[in-house]
């Protein structure tokens, strides 16, 4: 179910790691939630980049799986950008619709997945973004996780 409206100051304390979906088709999200969910995240779905930005003003999430935003989206917006800025890398799994997408314009490092897709190349591309951070020893540096608890 699309989470659009959910706060992002919600008191529930979880000990799972936190996953961002923006997804616009209903059907695709709750699809994509599920599969993220049972590889133990919980989820935060919007639809659009700008209202994933606004569900996690005081969260830490540790997977972005976005859609490719529309033409125009400011680039603060695309990709929870300003939240990059703030606190460095997020790993990312971008959902194209369309294979002319310009590479020069996803997140470093970003695994991207061809619409439609299956099961379990949704769960490689998280596997992937995940242990390209990893690689990368970026989101579990101690900066990291306290400019996440400031």
């Amino acid at each position: 179910m699309l989470n659009d409206e959910a706060s992002p100051w919600s008191t529930t304390a979880s000990a799972k790691p936190l996953a961002v979906l923006i997804e616009p088709q209903m059907d695709i999200a709750e699809l994509v939630q599920s599969i993220l969910e049972e590889l133990g995240f919980d989820v935060v779905v919007a639809a659009t980049h700008e209202r994933a930005a606004w569900a996690i003003q005081s969260r830490c999430p540790q997977l972005l799986v976005a859609v490719v935003p529309p033409h125009g989206t400011h680039a603060d917006e695309a990709f929870l950008g300003e939240w990059r800025e703030t606190l460095g890398y997020l790993p990312t799994v971008v959902l194209q619709a369309d294979r002319r997408v310009d590479a020069r314009w996803l997140p470093r490092g970003a695994m991207r997945l061809l619409k439609p897709f299956s099961r379990s190349e949704l769960m490689l591309a998280v596997d992937s973004a995940l242990a390209f951070a990893d690689l990368e020893h970026m989101p579990v540096e101690p900066s990291w996780q306290s400019a996440c608890r400031a």
